[in-house]
């Protein structure tokens, strides 16, 4: 699953993502990691552990990515037990 966030240059900001089962459940990972890739795939935030409250996953995102306009691609690792799931999320960092 894709999803999509807009923010400004030089924001600083808290990337969230809520996690449902295909039965519409809450889905509570046991851990969850991001990082963070530029539009060539170059990784701009290595792996880093994401925030978990409840089945809520937050990253902050600083001025290490939003001092350059452009698109970048935030991969979430979602651990549950033994199985581990991927999300993308794309950013977007535009000029006011």
């Amino acid at each position: 699953m894709i999803t999509n966030q807009s923010l400004y240059l030089n924001e600083n900001r808290v990337i969230q993502i809520t996690l449902y089962d295909q039965d519409g459940a809450a889905f509570i990972p046991t851990l969850a990691y991001y990082s963070i890739k530029d539009d060539s795939g170059t990784e701009v935030v290595a792996e880093t552990t994401a925030t978990i409250s409840s089945n809520t996953v937050s990253a902050i995102i600083g001025t290490t990515v939003t001092a350059t306009a452009g698109e970048y691609d935030i991969i979430w690792k979602i651990v549950q037990g033994v199985y581990i799931y991927y999300n993308k999320t794309l950013l977007i960092v535009q000029e006011i």
